[in-house]
């Protein structure tokens, strides 16, 4: 966000951001912040429907981020992009998150499964994968293996203050989600669905206080199971066991080649595509 606070301009031109945006930045106790979640948010919303191909050429104001009443986000394309989008039936969903003096922002497109709306929609269950007699339980990915990993700290890690990095810690949830998959047996080398982080809420509780040579350990267990996603709860703690930091992180699985997401169970952890055979990879 640096970069943002010294173009200060952007908060009085349409050249990147539209007058809506401007003026819900404006309203907020750091414009440039807001900035940068919304700048996020429309870089990954052109790196979504790029993996689409055919969309119409577009610039960062026909992507409109907006705020729900309760201030969730959500983006409105406009103009060409909007009925290009309408026609291909998608919907959006995105989630922007601020650590430090980092933004960044998580989409996921939706395609619907009937009318021509750009509305929010139910997504059509993968039916190849939830009918017959060996069809998965809705809750399948609960009795999944909790993990705990260590994680080496390292100098850079820690800020000025001889305080762990706020930064730091979503990449310690991210090393924490890995070891977990690894101990539960997925591949994710092979498996045709990834999983996409959509949304993530993390509580610093405690600092970490200078250790170079320290470690923390990294606790993940499945907290929640949708049709369409899972939460992990992930815990930070020091050496001595003291909880720092608090993590929900929720996750969708996305098919690597069609971009779609996919019913999220035990299933489609494993990289069993839909209408594999039983065992398949």
């Amino acid at each position: 966000m640096p970069e943002l606070r010294a173009k200060r301009h952007l908060l009085d031109n349409g050249l990147l951001f539209t007058g809506g945006e401007r003026a819900h930045c404006r309203s907020k106790p750091d414009p440039f912040a807001s900035l940068g979640g919304l700048f996020a948010a429309k870089e990954a919303f052109t790196k979504a429907v790029s993996s689409f191909g055919g969309a119409p050429a577009h610039t960062f104001p026909d992507i409109e981020v907006v705020h729900g009443p309760a201030g969730q986000p959500g983006i409105r394309p406009r103009g060409a992009l909007g009925r290009w989008c309408a026609e291909q039936r998608l919907s959006v969903e995105l989630s922007i998150s601020h650590t430090g003096d980092l933004a960044g922002a998580v989409v996921v497109l939706l395609v619907q499964d009937g009318g021509g709306t750009a509305a929010p929609v139910r997504i059509e269950p993968n039916l190849a994968e939830t009918r017959g007699s060996d069809a998965v339980s809705t809750a399948d990915l609960l009795d999944l293996l909790e993990h705990r990993c260590e994680v080496a700290l390292r100098a850079n890690d820690f800020d000025w203050a001889g305080h762990l990095n706020n930064s730091v810690y979503p990449q310690l949830l991210e090393t924490g989600r890995w070891e977990w998959g690894r101990a539960n047996g997925v591949d994710v080398q092979k498996s045709q669905l990834i999983a996409v982080v959509v949304q993530l809420h993390l509580d610093y509780l405690i600092p970490v206080l200078w250790d170079p040579v320290g470690t923390v350990s990294v606790h993940t267990r499945v907290a929640s199971q949708s049709p369409y996603s899972f939460t992990l709860a992930q815990d930070v703690a020091r050496a001595d066991g003291t909880t720092v930091a608090k993590g929900l992180v929720k996750l969708s699985l996305v098919d690597r080649d069609t971009q779609r997401i996919h019913r999220a169970d035990r299933r489609s952890l494993f990289g069993v595509r839909a209408g594999a055979e039983d065992g398949a990879a």
